[in-house]
Formats: C-alpha cells, sequence, structure tokens
C-alpha cells in the first residue's frame, strides 16, 4: 500500500511535465523540447562523400542542393588534400549559405551553394 502511495506523486509530476512539453493545442513541443527540434531543423546533417577530381573537390548533393568549395579554398591552391583525408564525412548546414564538411580523418572543409559568387565550377578550374 505504501508503494501505491508513493506511486501516485510520481505518475502525477510525470503527467504535469509531459503536459509542459505540448502547447494548448497539443501539437507543438514547447520549452526544451521545442529547442532541440527547432535546431534539429535549422541545421539539417548527413553523411556525404566528398569527391576529387585532379585536384579539385566536386561539388556535393545535401539538403537538397548542390554546395561546393569556395575557389580560394580548393585543395588545388597550393597542393592536394589534407594528408588524413578520407573524402567521407558528415556535413552538416550552419547558415542559410554554408555548411561545414568534417571528414572521417579530421579535416574540416567549408561549403557553399554552387550558384554563390565565391564558387567556381570545377569545370572552368585549373590546376596550380
Amino acid at each position: 500500500m505504501t508503494r501505491a502511495l508513493l506511486s501516485l506523486p510520481v505518475a502525477v509530476a510525470l503527467v504535469a511535465l509531459s503536459a509542459s512539453c505540448v502547447d494548448s493545442t497539443g501539437d507543438k513541443p514547447t520549452g526544451r523540447a521545442a529547442a532541440a527540434t527547432e535546431s534539429a531543423t535549422k541545421a539539417p546533417l548527413a553523411r556525404v562523400e566528398v569527391k576529387m577530381n585532379h585536384c579539385f573537390v566536386e561539388p556535393v548533393s545535401f539538403d537538397g542542393e548542390q554546395w561546393n568549395v569556395p575557389f580560394d579554398m580548393q585543395f588545388g591552391w597550393g597542393g592536394m588534400e589534407p594528408k588524413r583525408w578520407r573524402g567521407a564525412g558528415v556535413m552538416t548546414r550552419v547558415g542559410e549559405d554554408q555548411a561545414r564538411f568534417k571528414d572521417d580523418g579530421g579535416s574540416t572543409v567549408v561549403f557553399r551553394p554552387v550558384d554563390d559568387p565565391l564558387v567556381q565550377p570545377v569545370e572552368d578550374a585549373i590546376c596550380d
């Protein structure tokens, strides 16, 4: 009997807690749950493969768009890819016009939409 009485306050607290995470319509999370949901929708991420041609990064499809490295940050300017480059990793959108790729080898590379003026088509690129 004592166990049942102790469980009642715990059950009431759980119901109150779960109710505080839903708005008055019962549809949308609020509080910390909302922040987690919003940040997830603001910062999509995906496992991607970044391919290289002779010395430049090829465009990558991510979050419904084509992305590439700004031309002056391409690996062809001063050498090939970083020493521990694997070409596979996680791409995270960090802004409306910027994404960050974290390579499995530890390198981080910034990407921008291919229609950004800082991104030059790879077909036009000339390696040094």
